[in-house]
Formats: C-alpha cells, structure tokens, sequence
C-alpha cells in the first residue's frame, strides 16, 4: 500500500495495489470493503478504486468504464446500466410450440426452444402478458447488471458500433 496525495495538498489516500485484494482472506476483504464503505459514507472519503470485479463496481457511487483504452461510459452504476442494457421478461410453457405460434400472433418473435426471452418494457409488460392464451408456467423479469452493460459496451465494440 502507498500514500496518495488529495488535490488540496492536506489530505492522504490510501492507494492498493489490485492484486493485494486478491490475497485477502474473505473476513479480511469484507472488513476492509465494511470501512471503505464507511469512511465514503460517514466521512466524506473519496475512494478510488480500479477493479475487473464488475460486482465490486456496483458498490460505488460513481463509476468510468474503459475499453480499449478510451472511457467508453460514466456515471452511477445504476445509470450507467439503464442506459446500456434493459429489462427483459422469460416466459414458457407445458406447450412451447402454442405458446411460440401465440408470441408470433403477438409479433413477437421467439428465438430459440424455450423459454422464450420477451423483450418487452415494464410499461408494457401487463398487457403481453394477458394477450398470451397458453397457460405459462414460469413468468420471470430479467433486471440487468452492470455485467449486463458491460457485455454490451463490449459486444458493440466488437461490432464496430461503440
């Protein structure tokens, strides 16, 4: 670990190097990840942090995601997920075959055997569900994660579309 100097010229941060976490016991990781919390919250303490743990993001106010060198998004976790990935209804059936013909009727499209991925918004999502006639036996909403949006920043880069 090594001292980080504040913009003011006053105020030390600590800086670790990533892979000490990574040597941490579990009870040790969650102690230090319990005070970070608390001198962010309680202290007004800026915490900077780089990781490849996307569940160690979440926990953040504030977050930069780099790809390929170039900051690709920015803001709260929560926003920088809703801007990137969206929500998403599983639906299936005893019948797939009449709940597949019954999603076309609907215009939408299934993909694959089942269950089937209904892209469809929270708005919407009550009158798709009551337009289907085939008894479902599994209604499941998909809420991303920032994995979410980041497999989509990169599926876009890889397209050619970031």
């Amino acid at each position: 670990m090594t001292l980080g100097l504040g913009p003011d010229g006053t105020h030390y941060f600590p800086v670790f190097p990533y892979p000490s976490f990574t040597r941490m016991s579990e009870g040790d990781l969650k102690d230090l990840w319990a005070y970070l919390r608390e001198v962010r919250v309680e202290d007004g303490t800026t915490v900077f942090l780089s990781t490849h743990y996307l569940e160690e993001a979440e926990e953040a106010d504030r977050i930069c995601v780099i790809d390929s060198g170039g900051i690709v998004a920015t803001g709260a976790p929560s926003d920088v997920t809703a801007a990137l990935a969206s929500e998403w209804r599983i639906v299936d059936a005893d019948d797939r075959g009449r709940l597949r013909d019954g999603l076309i009727r609907l215009g939408r499209v299934p993909s694959g055997e089942g269950p089937f991925r209904l892209d469809v918004g929270t708005r919407d999502t009550h009158a798709v569900l009551r337009a289907i006639e085939t008894p479902l036996t599994v209604v499941r909403t998909h809420a991303p994660s920032l994995e979410d949006a980041y497999l989509e920043i990169v599926s876009r880069a890889e397209l050619g579309d970031a």
